[in-house]
C-alpha cells in the first residue's frame, strides 16, 4: 500500500507551513506552536507521550534546544525539513502507530515502528530489482513508515542510484542512511538531492567524515553525526570535543550507537549520563541513542521491545 498525501497530512503540513511564515519574527513562539500542532493531532497516549517529552525539552526559555532548532530552519531547505518532519510526526508516530496497534490486536503479531536493513556486497543486487520496492510496499501495510539502511563499503554506484530511485517513489516514508567510510560520487549525491525523505548519518570516526559532511551541507541535505559508544567512551568523548564540533554543523544532531561488545557497566554509565545531558545539553545540539530510543518508541506502541531487522537475502 503506497502511502498517499491524505487529507489529515495535508492539513497538518499546511498548519506547519503557515506557522513557519513568521519564524524570522519570533522563532521561539513558532517552535512552541509546532510542538503544540503535534500534540493537537495526537489521539493515543503513546503519541501524546512523545510530543510531551519534546515539549519538556523546550520548557525553559533559555533551553539550548531553541538555537539548535533555529539552526536547522535557518540553514536547511525548509521544504525538506517540513516533509521529513511531517512524515515522522504523522506517518510514523500517528498513522503508522495506529495501524501497528490495530494489527497487533487483530493478528497477534509484534510489529516494529521502524525497520532496519543492511546493504551488503552479498545482497546489494537485490536492491537493484523490484525486491526493494515490494518490501517497502509490504511493510507499509503493517504501518512501518520509517527505515534504517546500513551501507557496507564498496557498494556499486548503480545500487545506490536504484535504491534512491525507489525512495523517490515513497515520498511519505522516511529513510535513515548510515553511510560507509568512503566519499560517495557526485552522481549519488545529486540523486540524494532530489529527495526530501532522507537523513544521512556520517560516522565521526571515518576518514571520509569531513569531506562527506561538507558535501552534504553544501547541498543542504539533512544529516547527523554518528559516534560509536564502546569501552573507554567517557575518556574518548572528552578528548574529541564532540559536542562543540557537532554544534557547529548545519545539522547539530549527534546519534550515539552503542556497540554490542561494550561492558555492562560502561553501557549503564553512558545511558545514565546521556539522560542528564539531554535535560541540559552542553551545546545547542540534539542527541539520539539509536537503539534505546527506537525501543522506547516500540514499548510505547507495543508494550515491549521488538526486533527491527529485515533480512534481504542475496
Amino acid at each position: 500500500m503506497l502511502l498517499k498525501n491524505d487529507l489529515n497530512r495535508i492539513l497538518i503540513e499546511n498548519a506547519v507551513r503557515l506557522n513557519l511564515k513568521n519564524f524570522e519574527n519570533d522563532e521561539k513562539r513558532c517552535i512552541r506552536r509546532l510542538i503544540d500542532t503535534g500534540l493537537s493531532v495526537s489521539k493515543k497516549n503513546s503519541e501524546k507521550s512523545t510530543f510531551n517529552d519534546i515539549r519538556a525539552l523546550f520548557a525553559d526559555d533559555d533551553s539550548k534546544y531553541y538555537p539548535a532548532t533555529s539552526n536547522l530552519f535557518r540553514n536547511l531547505s525548509r521544504d525538506r525539513l517540513i516533509n521529513f518532519g511531517v512524515n515522522l510526526g504523522y506517518n510514523c508516530f500517528n498513522k503508522g502507530a495506529k495501524t501497528i496497534e490495530h494489527l497487533e490486536k487483530t493478528t497477534g503479531k509484534t510489529i516494529p515502528w521502524i525497520a532496519d536493513m543492511d546493504v551488503t556486497l552479498q545482497n546489494e543486487a537485490k536492491y537493484r530489482t523490484e525486491t526493494f520496492n515490494k518490501l517497502l510496499n509490504h511493510y507499509s501495510n503493517f504501518g512501518i513508515n520509517a527505515y534504517i539502511m546500513r551501507f557496507e563499503q564498496n557498494i556499486p554506484e548503480d545500487t545506490y542510484l536504484a535504491i534512491l530511485k525507489t525512495m523517490e517513489e515513497f515520498p511519505y516514508t522516511n529513510f535513515m542512511l548510515i553511510l560507509p567510510d568512503e566519499v560517495l560520487s557526485n552522481k549519488i549525491l545529486l540523486a540524494m538531492d532530489k529527495l526530501n525523505n532522507i537523513i544521512l548519518v556520517l560516522n565521526m570516526d571515518h576518514s571520509s567524515y569531513r569531506e562527506m559532511l561538507e558535501k552534504a551541507e553544501a547541498m543542504q541535505l539533512i544529516n547527523a553525526t554518528m559516534f560509536k559508544v564502546n569501552d573507554g567512551f567517557s575518556d574518548k568523548i572528552k578528548e574529541s570535543d564532540l559536542f562543540v564540533k557537532v554544534s557547529k554543523n548545519l545539522c547539530p544532531i549527534v546519534i550515539f550507537d552503542v556497540t554490542k561488545d561494550i561492558s555492562e557497566s560502561e553501557k549503564n554509565a553512558f545511558i545514565s549520563g546521556l539522560s542528564s545531558l539531554r535535560a541540559n545539553p552542553p551545546e545547542p545540539i540534539f542527541m539520539m541513542n539509536l537503539e534505546n530510543d527506537i525501543q522506547s518508541i516500540n514499548r510505547s506502541i507495543s508494550g515491549k521491545e521488538v526486533s527491527t531487522h529485515i533480512n534481504v537475502k542475496g
